[in-house]
């Protein structure tokens, strides 16, 4: 089996796709924050709701393209806004993201722009959604060379602002 994990990395948890460790019971409920999860793991006991909850940064990633991970960043970052907290989903995904898709939103100016400009101010960037509370930052334009880019200072003082910024942060 692919990806048996749950890591917490500082205050952010990284979340495999759904054929990677994590099974979750589709039902709406569930992204209501009433989830049902099993882990592959039969002597870790972890309440992955509870871990959830308690994460302020959150990063829905899998190896394998086509499971879900847009769909389940975009529900869980819906759910969370729905419950008041100011919330920001980031398409991290630099090539191929599709969460402006989703909420209808353009990808003008997204991450990958904001990345590469001498800009500073990321509300130019930032697009508020149809549903309260709900911000989202898009990919942008295709970039050469994204691995870089997501790991330069830059991204790291980003994320660091914006966690000042909003109670959640869904990658």
């Amino acid at each position: 089996e692919q990806g048996k994990y749950v890591s917490q990395m500082s205050e952010s948890i990284a979340l495999e796709g759904y054929c990677g460790g994590l099974v979750f019971s589709w039902q709406d409920e569930w992204f209501k924050r009433t989830w049902n999860c099993e882990m592959f793991y039969p002597d870790n006991p972890t309440d992955i709701a509870d871990f959830i909850s308690k994460s302020k940064v959150i990063l829905v990633t899998s190896s394998v393209p086509g499971e879900g991970k847009s769909f389940i960043s975009s529900n869980l970052a819906t759910a969370f806004a729905q419950t008041g907290e100011s919330t920001l989903l980031i398409d991290c995904d630099l090539r191929l993201g599709r969460v402006h898709k989703i909420f209808g939103l353009s990808n003008e100016k997204g991450l990958s722009n904001l990345l590469v400009s001498k800009d500073l101010d990321c509300k130019n960037y930032l697009q508020k959604t149809k549903v309260d509370n709900l911000y989202v930052l898009p990919r942008g334009s295709v970039v050469p060379n994204p691995s870089e880019l997501l790991n330069s200072e830059k991204m790291k003082s980003l994320v660091a602002f914006l966690k000042q910024n909003f109670d959640r942060i869904i990658f």
